[in-house]
């Protein structure tokens, strides 16, 4: 498919790179990271399974979009 492998690569890549790398505070067991944080607020709010699911709907559809404006620009990985 068009651009697949940025679809595999990519999120994995944010996840690894900014989500469990960027610190948004300390507790008493400490570093949050901005994943857990994320995932903490959505399990606040809604519930786990819900906020589970929530969490990753917003995940799949913020590449999604990252992915559609690739195609959008004609802008396709190839290796």
């Amino acid at each position: 498919g068009v651009n697949a492998i940025a679809a595999y690569v990519l999120p994995i890549a944010f996840k690894e790179l900014v989500l469990e790398l960027i610190g948004v505070g300390v507790t008493g067991g400490g570093h949050i990271t901005l994943e857990h944080w994320l995932q903490n607020w959505f399990w606040d709010h809604m519930g786990l399974t819900t906020g589970g699911i929530l969490y990753t709907a917003m995940i799949v559809g913020f590449w999604w979009i990252v992915l559609w404006g690739f195609y959008r620009k004609k802008w396709f990985l190839r290796v």
